[in-house]
């Protein structure tokens, strides 16, 4: 085979083997660098931005203990919230269901929609009364396990920072909704009793729903509504550090989980969804406390909320309807977006990239047929190693660190099956992916030894041309996360079969391919590991495999070997 740089002394190899590692850590230290919240702001910040130091204050009143739907808990809860929004100038009402009843002394074992109380106000804007207006939606209630601090105390809190940051500047032009309802833990009540009962919501253009599933990370915009074009549009235009992705929004479908969003969303609004979700264990437990709860991720919730609310408000909402797009945040700078229909054409780019790339490869005699195929193979070994080692050795752990309190069960989560939850939970998934991505080190250098690393690399490429199809057909809004890494993969290694295996320029080519691949991928796996958590141990190494073995073209051009 011609091409290759065999002879080259291991000495030589050594440079540009150790720049790869520090180049690969560099990006990948970014990518994760620029996923935290940003600084949490104190208390004396100018009146006109949002503070989580001053919105703690309302997260340590509200979540002083478990206040859940029908309990008398919830009164002082509630008197607080109206008497904050009367500080601000507001004329808060309470809105009850028809059939109300009175709240009990304790909470209820049958909570149902006769117990909502929400809260509601409306602030004028100075346009039109008659135009759409923007809703500010939270709940107040909290489960019985917990006070409710992060789920969802934060979100209240982040409301009422955001009107007293607003009357510190000028007036929005729309008018605006403000609704803390109660009773979403026991079935998402109060949104509901709002969408069907009260005038005002046949008034409303866009909603912002907040909500959590943890106590600490940034702050996501996971969900929309259909026809989410204009929306995400106005989204990159309005926040300081976007963290969104139509990857969450096309997993999300798939998942039986709910939040207020579902009932709007079910009687016509439009709107995004707000939440973060690290530290599960914190989540519907009694350690759901203010003193537990992240002030930066705090920050990022209300930041995105104020940012958002000032936007939309000197916007016309009358018609926000738009086709919906393709899209991802990258290093909270920038949101890239395109339209769903550019979807299948990109599939079809991708397949020819993949076909001509190979015929490249071939006809500059760097690689074989028979490489690839055993690379498509390999590649299936590697994964059915990761997952087996890390389902076998987490069967092991998990029992030792149950008996010794490291992690435990939950039987409330899980949707009813309960879960084995941890403090140490992306700890532990942490090592398990370095164990993963070992397996996959270790089977390809080892096949390195009998066949290119460059034609097993096409070979992995092939799986991700078949994830990249299948997700184009099924899930367009995840279809992003695999083209684009594919594509640039593929860029780089036709630059480096035109010219001589580990050369310079083979190598920047390599490096400038792999960047999408760990900036996109980067940002989805943290948040992967958070949402399925350690009962998904073994499954969650697919994507770390995926990612792993993507990265074996570029480490053919400093291994050399055949």
């Amino acid at each position: 085979m011609t091409g290759t740089s065999r002879g080259r002394p291991a000495r030589g190899r050594r440079l540009p083997r150790l720049a790869t590692v520090v180049f690969i850590a560099a990006v990948s230290g970014t990518a994760l660098v620029f996923q935290r919240p940003p600084r949490a702001l104190p208390t004396d910040s100018p009146p006109e931005v949002f503070a989580a130091g001053r919105a703690l204050r309302h997260v340590q009143a509200i979540a002083q203990d478990p206040h859940p739907l029908g309990s008398a808990a919830e009164e002082p809860v509630r008197a607080y919230i109206l008497a904050e929004l009367k500080a601000l100038g507001l004329e808060p009402e309470i809105q009850q269901p028809r059939d109300a009843r009175p709240p009990g002394p304790e909470a209820r074992s049958d909570p149902s929609r006769r117990d909502v109380r929400n809260i509601l106000a409306r602030r004028r804007g100075s346009g039109p009364p008659s135009k759409k207006a923007v809703l500010l939606s939270a709940h107040y209630d909290s489960v019985t396990r917990g006070p409710g601090a992060g789920d969802d105390a934060s979100g209240v809190a982040a409301i009422l920072e955001t009107l007293r940051a607003l009357q510190a500047g000028p007036p929005l032009e729309r008018d605006l909704i403000v609704l803390i309802n109660e009773g979403e833990e026991a079935g998402l009540l109060g949104a509901d009793v709002f969408a069907e009962d009260h005038p005002w919501a046949k008034d409303v253009g866009v909603v912002l729903n907040l909500d959590a599933r943890g106590n600490a990370g940034p702050s996501y915009m996971f969900e929309t509504s259909d026809g989410n074009g204009w929306l995400i549009e106005q989204l990159a235009l309005a926040l300081p550090h976007p963290m969104a992705t139509s990857l969450t929004m096309a997993v999300y479908r798939l998942l039986p989980n709910d939040t207020d969003l579902t009932i709007y969303k079910r009687h016509g609004m439009a709107g995004l969804n707000f939440a973060f979700v690290e530290g599960l264990s914190y989540y519907h437990s009694p350690e759901d406390i203010p003193a537990n709860l992240d002030p930066r991720t705090l920050q990022h919730q209300g930041e995105n909320l104020l940012a958002m609310t000032r936007h939309l408000g000197r916007l016309d909402l009358d018609d926000v309807r738009r086709g919906d797009v393709v899209y991802t945040s990258l290093l909270q700078q920038l949101v890239v977006i395109y339209p769903q229909t550019w979807v299948l054409p990109l599939m079809g780019g991708a397949v020819l990239a993949y076909v001509g790339v190979m015929m490249l490869g071939i006809a500059r005699g760097r690689i074989r047929r028979s490489e690839v195929v055993a690379g498509f193979g390999i590649f299936l070994l590697a994964m059915l190693a990761a997952v087996l080692a890390v389902g076998g050795l987490w069967s092991v752990l998990s029992d030792r660190l149950y008996r010794m309190g490291v992690i435990v069960f939950r039987p409330d989560l899980g949707h009813g099956s309960g879960m084995l939850v941890s403090r140490f939970d992306i700890a532990l998934l942490t090592g398990f992916a370095v164990l993963a991505v070992g397996i996959v080190v270790v089977i390809f250098v080892g096949s390195g030894r009998r066949w290119s690393l460059e034609g097993l690399g096409l070979g992995v490429l092939g799986w991700w041309l078949a994830v990249t199809v299948a997700a184009s057909v099924w899930l367009p809004g995840a279809s992003y996360a695999f083209v684009w890494p594919l594509l640039a993969i593929l860029a780089g290694q036709a630059v480096a079969f035109t010219v001589t295996q580990g050369g310079i320029i083979a190598l920047l080519a390599s490096w400038l391919g792999a960047v999408p691949l760990l900036v996109i991928h980067l940002m989805i796996l943290p948040g992967i590991f958070h949402g399925l958590n350690l009962r998904m141990a073994g499954p969650l190494m697919i994507p770390v495999v995926l990612v792993a073995a993507a990265l074996v073209p570029l480490a053919s051009q400093v291994l050399n070997r055949r």
